[in-house]
């Protein structure tokens, strides 16, 4: 610890707290003086044992300078223990678990040590750096949804090509790699805990409902990584998935009257349909085809 006077008035150490414990008679062993010349500097070897981590340790100096004025100043400093490395354990698409991977979706990234607190993004574009964390896959910004220690949800870039990528983190004081294959597409829809869609777990024959998915793919028109559309733009030009998009219900194809990403979305597109007349009864699958990948069922009853 190096205690610097700046003033350019010479002073004296009269007492030294460490978490609360007086060190005043130890002042000259420790620091080899207690004079501190103008804008000169002295200097100790500290340590502490025993502390029970995570803890604040509160510094505390008291002086009088060279006119007789008294001082006193301290500061703070957090003790965490041994730092845990940031590591990633795995990654998933952030509707369903699976472990497939598409432009432009939202993926969950699980590990130790990958924020030092719990944060939300509030405002879209969403950002790029978030609570001391931020990624990029092939070297392109990951726009961040959300932070946790253990659970970090982010944006692949649309910029990502299908093929082998790597997603590279940073946190406050680490960094970690994972490796990762990326699809052209990889549906997945949201559902509640019970894995009935959300927001509707029920529609009658002939109703039109919506569901929410991610891992559509590359869209059109294009849409910028981490962005939104305007809420001024035209339903019809809203970004639709590039590949064709199918729903069946209960194995049922159903009509589709809406697909795209309106406005206050990111990454994740709306698909309204309409259940077919001839949609089995009761708890049926719901599945979207991107192209030639089919999500996994979500459920909805069928009244």
């Amino acid at each position: 610890m190096t205690l610097t006077e700046e003033a350019g008035i010479g002073t004296t150490l009269t007492d030294f707290f460490m978490d609360g414990v007086s060190y005043g008679s130890q002042i000259k062993t420790l620091f080899g003086t207690a004079a501190i010349p103008p804008r000169g500097s002295i200097t100790a070897g500290l340590g502490l044992k025993d502390i029970a981590v995570p803890k604040t340790v509160v510094f505390r100096f008291t002086g009088v300078d060279a006119t007789g004025q008294q001082w006193s100043t301290e500061f703070s400093v957090p003790f965490q223990g041994t730092q845990v490395p940031a590591s990633v354990r795995g990654m998933s698409n952030a509707a369903t678990g699976q472990q497939i991977y598409a432009p432009g979706m939202i993926v969950s990234i699980y590990g130790t040590e990958l924020s030092g607190g719990v944060v939300s993004a509030t405002a879209v574009p969403l950002p790029g750096f978030l609570a001391g964390f931020e990624a990029t896959v092939n070297g392109v910004t990951a726009p961040i949804y959300y932070v946790s220690p253990g659970q970090v949800n982010v944006q692949i870039p649309y910029e990502t090509q299908p093929g082998s990528a790597t997603l590279n983190l940073w946190t406050a004081y680490d960094s970690a790699t994972y490796r990762f294959q990326v699809s052209a597409a990889a549906p997945g829809i949201f559902t509640f805990p019970d894995g009935s869609i959300n927001p509707f777990r029920s529609a009658a024959r002939g109703q039109t409902v919506s569901l929410y998915l991610t891992g559509e793919g590359q869209v059109t028109p294009t849409l910028a990584t981490g962005n939104s559309p305007s809420a001024k733009t035209p339903l019809a030009q809203l970004p639709r998935p590039r590949q064709t998009v199918s729903v069946t219900v209960g194995g049922v194809p159903a009509e589709t009257t809406f697909v795209g990403i309106t406005s206050g979305l990111v990454g994740v597109t709306q698909i309204n349909y309409t259940i077919p007349a001839t949609a089995p009864l009761g708890v049926q699958p719901v599945v979207v085809t991107i192209g030639s990948v089919s999500s996994p069922p979500a459920s909805i009853t069928v009244q």
